[in-house]
């Protein structure tokens, strides 16, 4: 490297002061496009219907595409769009994915009970307009008897609702997209429910006592299982969210490339499929940008509501609404909020704000800081309680609503989170306990009430709900084990890792009190994998007072914890 350096400064003084300089200036060019490029993926990357790697609004096209299905994009909810290619006019934008056919002529047999049926109109422009005029847009045939379609908002999903025993056949002049349908079923009234609360940690709930801070969810899930010793697997929402999807540790899902475009469904199946293949209707309805629908996180979903500037009100509401439609039948659905996580909009919201003083106000600053190294904070402490108290009032409809229309045994609802906040405690190890610590509650059938503080670990979350649910998997394919308390065999240790480009790779191993802190003596390359060679040069600490001897006992064992995690698979 030093001999290619000194001939490039070579090269570079026998050039004349032109040549100099227009070489010069052509490198710094070359470099300022590579790293707009590195930034412009980034940008694209969270700004879904913006495609990662075509870089385009992808409204009306297919995102991901199975035999008889593809997954389709449209607006949802939304005004007139009229700039749909411009990044940054689709922050506000919500979108609606369904699983789609795309055709002009369609035709649905003798329905075996009432449905919904999704149709689309596609614009290839990618606005949304209200069309007051439109004849002969959609036409279709209803037992005999000619229907038309007229003034429907193109690239939006619309629902037609069809009886029992009607034969329905559709005809347009251009292609239209026909949702695959919705079974409007009065049997096996059966609710499974997933409350993602990014950035809720444990520690915030056991300081300010979970009853003060959140009465309402304490009150739901104190009828059911309570464990606030329970650890995420990574440091950050990408990571972490991985392996509780997947039932994985982050280095067997193989997905924590930031920058690099890979579908989280492509090598694992997701929670969302497991029960997408018991007939479950499945449906995510999210604000988190770490799931991203070009993620793949869409997969398994008979429905996917997206929006990063949704806020936990509207998501609430959605959800209340759909369950007003689908009163009855099995169904699972995941519900995620980032609204406690971080200051996005550069203030807090209204009530939160109200409840701090004028002091606490007066030392805020601006975030320049990545959130999983801020230093320690009263303001944010108190900005991050108070948005937790807000969260939790807003959330008494959504239980009440459940409370009045389902029994505890037509219910599984869980409460997870991915990690925790670093302004708390100002730590600096990216997966300290801290950071790290985060609830699991779960309530409903087959769950008895148990406050219970065995320690477990996120990947534990999808075995859990599955055997709760009677579903089958395969235990050698996943690393989650359910706890003891609700029937499983538990765990001695549990497993945290940070996995990011450009920094050592670290990992932690947990048993009871004790912790093995685990470093790489290498940097991990950008768009590569952990393979066996880095996975084995690495060094082990213990952070505890102990005795040398007992120091070099217990690394020991954590080597070996280690090796069988990494490598009982080779």
């Amino acid at each position: 490297m030093n001999y290619l350096f000194k001939k490039f400064i070579y090269l570079i003084n026998k050039l004349s002061s032109d040549e100099r300089y227009n070489f010069l200036y052509s490198f710094l060019v070359l470099i300022l496009y590579s790293f707009r490029k590195i930034f412009k993926k980034a940008q694209y990357r969270r700004r879904f219907p913006i495609h990662y790697l075509k870089h385009k609004n992808i409204i009306g096209e297919p995102i991901f595409s199975f035999n008889d299905y593809s997954i389709y994009t449209q607006y949802y909810l939304h005004g007139n769009i009229d700039t749909p290619s411009k990044v940054n006019a689709m922050l506000s934008v919500k979108t609606e994915l369904l699983y789609c056919e795309i055709a002009k002529l369609k035709e649905f047999k003798k329905f075996d009970t009432d449905v919904l049926v999704p149709i689309g109109i596609v614009n290839p422009n990618k606005k949304s307009l209200i069309k007051v005029k439109c004849p002969d847009r959609v036409n279709f045939n209803c037992n005999g008897k000619e229907y038309q379609l007229s003034q429907l908002r193109d690239n939006a999903f619309h629902y037609l609702r069809f009886n029992k025993g009607e034969r329905v056949s559709f005809s347009s002049k251009k292609k239209i997209l026909f949702g695959k349908p919705f079974k409007l079923s009065k049997k096996d009234k059966e609710l499974v429910l997933v409350l993602f609360i990014d950035a809720l940690g444990s520690n915030i709930v056991n300081s300010s006592n979970i009853e003060n801070l959140m009465p309402n969810t304490y009150n739901f899930f104190k009828k059911g299982y309570i464990n606030l010793n329970c650890y995420s697997n990574s440091e950050y929402t990408i990571t972490s969210l991985s392996s509780m999807s997947t039932g994985k540790h982050v280095y067997r899902n193989n997905f924590f490339q930031p920058n690099k475009y890979k579908k989280i469904g492509e090598e694992n199946k997701l929670i969302s499929e497991y029960f997408h293949e018991n007939g479950y209707r499945t449906q995510l309805i999210s604000n988190n940008s770490g799931q991203d629908p070009n993620y793949g996180y869409c997969i398994g979903y008979d429905r996917t509501v997206y929006g990063i500037e949704m806020k936990q009100e509207e998501i609430v509401t959605e959800f209340i609404d759909s369950l007003r439609v689908f009163e009855s039948g099995k169904s699972f659905n995941w519900l995620s909020f980032i609204d406690v996580h971080h200051k996005y909009q550069g203030i807090p919201r209204f009530s939160s704000g109200a409840n701090m003083c004028a002091k606490q106000h007066a030392k805020n600053r601006a975030i320049i800081q990545k959130s999983v190294a801020m230093d320690k904070s009263k303001y944010y402490t108190s900005w991050y309680e108070n948005e937790i108290k807000r969260f939790d009032f807003h959330m008494k409809p959504l239980y009440d609503f459940i409370e009045e229309n389902f029994n505890n045994n037509e219910i599984l609802v869980s409460l997870v989170s991915d990690h925790a906040q670093s302004f708390l405690d100002g730590g600096t190890h990216v997966l300290r306990k801290e950071k790290t610590n985060v609830p699991f509650m779960i309530r409903g059938r087959g769950v008895e009430k148990q406050y219970d503080n065995s320690i477990m670990e996120n990947v534990d979350i999808l075995p859990t709900i599955l055997d709760k649910c009677n579903i089958d998997f395969n235990s050698d394919e996943i690393d989650g084990i359910m706890p003891a308390f609700l029937g499983g065999q538990g765990k001695k240790y549990v497993f945290s890792e940070s996995i990011f480009p450009g920094k050592t790779y670290k990992a932690v191993i947990r048993e009871g009190d004790k912790e093995c802190f685990i470093t790489s003596k290498s940097y991990l390359k950008f768009n590569k994998n952990i393979d066996t060679e880095f996975r084995r040069n690495v060094d082990f600490k213990i952070p505890n007072k102990q005795t040398k001897f007992e120091k070099d006992r217990d690394i020991h064992r954590y080597k070996n914890v280690y090796n069988e995690l990494f490598f009982k698979q080779e």
